[in-house]
């Protein structure tokens, strides 16, 4: 997994691969920038998102089931957020999943441990 924090002193990320895949139309274009996106949809959902660290895996692509018989592909990541409450306490890791396309988060959901 891939640490790094949202904001403040942090661990720089990686650059990315030179193995990036190919753009593939099913799925969508590659998220090379899956961190920044991610976070940027966290600021807007988390009390201080500023003080959160983060822990990400690598994009994968997937499709998932939709209703109707269809489904929608795209690229999933997996990351574990600890994040300050409305005490200041921080709330401990929290498995969650999202599902990227084109550079924009299509579905979320919280995973259990």
């Amino acid at each position: 997994m891939l640490v790094y924090a949202a904001r403040g002193v942090a661990q720089t990320p990686p650059a990315p691969s030179a193995s990036v895949p190919a753009h593939d139309p099913k799925y969508g274009i590659y998220p090379i920038a899956y961190r920044e996106i991610i976070t940027r949809w966290l600021e807007k959902r988390l009390l201080d998102a500023g003080s959160a660290k983060i822990e990400f895996t690598q994009p994968k692509p997937v499709e998932v089931p939709a209703k109707g018989g269809q489904t929608f592909a795209g690229y999933s990541v997996e990351f574990r957020v600890n994040s300050r409450n409305n005490f200041g306490m921080y709330t401990g890791f929290q498995k969650h999943r999202v599902l990227i396309r084109n550079g924009e988060i299509l579905a979320a959901n919280r995973v259990k441990n």
